[in-house]
């Protein structure tokens, strides 16, 4: 039960289970957890199909262990770092986008500075990098993809997925 993601009452999937992400990195089966408190953050990954475990633990309160953890994962399974772009983004694009996105404590903002999609509400505003396909990348947190639904003149959910799991915010006022 603790690796089987459980669907939203929507039938949305998600890639938790009770307690463990469940998803892939490269193809990569993976279960993980992470998180920290107090100080310290802590990251753990099992990819039951290649005999890897990495763990890592640090005394910093960021996303810095799940970066860290990604990379020794990476090294390990010899997957290369995929290109990072930074493509412009069309004015109705980006005006489709500007928002708050909220579900429970979890509350987002896309909007723009210094001509640059910008995402508030984590430790610190950072710039969404377009990838194309509607694809977009953190750039304090590259192995976070984000992308966004609906395709109205506003869109009407923001999802950020890691190889770890998933989480989708709605459109609020």
């Amino acid at each position: 039960m603790m690796t089987t993601p459980i669907p939203l009452p929507g039938g949305q999937p998600q890639t938790y289970g009770f307690g463990l992400g469940v998803g892939s990195l490269s193809g990569h089966r993976m279960i993980s957890h992470n998180g920290g408190i107090n100080g310290f953050n802590a990251y753990l990954a099992s990819y039951p199909d290649d005999s890897l475990i990495v763990a890592v633990l640090v005394n910093v309160e960021s996303g810095e262990a799940d970066r860290m953890g990604r990379k020794v994962s990476q090294l390990a399974l010899g997957i290369k770092d995929e290109v990072m772009k930074d493509l412009p983004v069309a004015a109705e694009e980006a005006a489709r986008l500007l928002g708050h996105y909220a579900q429970g404590d979890t509350k987002l903002e896309v909007r723009m500075d210094g001509g640059h999609l910008v995402v508030a509400g984590l430790e610190k505003p950072t710039r969404l990098l377009h990838q194309g396909g509607g694809v977009y990348r953190l750039e304090s947190n590259p192995d976070l993809r984000i992308s966004f639904t609906g395709t109205g003149p506003h869109a009407d959910a923001i999802a950020a997925t890691t190889p770890g799991g998933s989480l989708t915010l709605p459109r609020v006022p």
